[in-house]
């Protein structure tokens, strides 16, 4: 009986750390255009086909993380009060990819929003580490 379980507990580890590590993280620094830090600003990871949202909030020095992201194709928004927002669209996460994604506001009113439809590959810049996709 212990032989079993212990092969049982074994497989459910081994099983599951593949899984664990099949994400990505995000991360980045929200900035006015004078380069000021923005704080508090409401950041928004959306995959539109699947349904699958996250939401973030940048600390005192601007920056934000998303982790355990599952790869896949996500709209990436900011929006802070007094700024105008902006969406990228289409920004690609891989399997074990670390992404650094600055953001960039402008002074004006919160109803308008900027989206980048258009976007270069990102390039991984955060370490050395590679994976598979």
């Amino acid at each position: 009986f212990m032989a079993r379980w212990l092969v049982c507990a074994l497989g459910l580890f081994l099983f599951s750390v593949p899984a664990y590590s099949q994400s990505a993280t995000l991360r980045g620094t929200v900035t006015d255009q004078s380069g000021a830090v923005i704080g508090q600003a409401k950041v928004t990871l959306r995959n539109v086909a699947k349904g699958w949202i996250r939401t973030v909030t940048t600390n005192d020095k601007g920056d934000y993380v998303l982790t355990q992201v599952p790869p896949d194709t996500y709209n990436l928004a900011v929006e802070s009060a007094g700024f105008v927002g902006e969406e990228r669209q289409g920004v690609l996460l891989q399997v074990n990819q670390e992404t650094r994604m600055d953001l960039s506001l402008r002074v004006g009113a919160t109803q308008e929003k900027v989206v980048v439809q258009a976007e270069a590959p990102l390039v991984q810049s955060e370490n050395a580490t590679t994976g598979a996709v």
